[in-house]
């Protein structure tokens, strides 16, 4: 399995893949460079990930690093955040959310508390999506690509997401319904970076 460790030192962000061990070094803090500046070194983050050859490995990656560059900029910061959220993400968010997970629209709707005829209705009318629908979504893309980083694969994070865990106690899956269970899973995405296994 591929893995991509982070290493936080003072102000520099140093990501170096394991097996590779091609180094990436992202400088700069959030409180003291420009909403722009923090957006293009995320990106860069990102798409370094993305392009790493090792990293690429099934062509699901490749589409799910293509969703996740629409999306990225909108979670980077708060401000980014709440103004995407408030504005409402376009529907086709929710098409794009049943590629990244592998699903279908009946396990969406599920997953979102709709109805399937509501999640072909925003599908077929094209419409910003409501308030709450943004954020879920939205918390969602930025866990695809927290998982995809900490697993190396998009099919990797997949598996992962059934299994029981005993470090929250039930399967990660189980939780994507709610907003506080999305960010107990990217948590323990994080103490799985940090070699923090239960």
């Amino acid at each position: 399995m591929k893995r991509t460790e982070r290493i936080y030192t003072g102000q520099t962000k140093k990501a170096t893949n394991v097996d590779s061990l091609q180094p990436y070094n992202l400088k700069g803090s959030i409180h003291k460079v420009s909403k722009a500046s923090v957006f293009v070194a995320r990106e860069k983050d990102l798409m370094w990930s993305c392009q790493n050859p090792n990293y690429l490995s099934i062509d699901s990656n490749e589409k799910a690093c293509k969703i996740l560059k629409e999306y990225h900029e909108h979670y980077q910061t708060f401000t980014f955040k709440l103004d995407k959220i408030k504005s409402g993400l376009q529907s086709n968010a929710i098409v794009h959310l049943i590629d990244l997970s592998g699903t279908n629209q009946k396990d969406i709707a599920h997953l979102l508390s709709l109805s399937e005829p509501t999640i072909r209705k925003y599908i077929k009318e094209g419409k910003h999506l409501n308030t709450g629908l943004s954020e879920h979504i939205l918390e969602l893309f930025e866990l695809y690509e927290k998982g995809m980083d900490t697993f190396g694969s998009l099919e990797e994070f997949r598996n992962w997401l059934p299994h029981y865990n005993s470090g929250i106690e039930r399967r990660p899956i189980d939780l994507l319904d709610t907003i506080t269970g999305i960010r107990v899973v990217m948590d323990e995405l994080t103490r799985i970076d940090h070699g923090i296994l239960a």
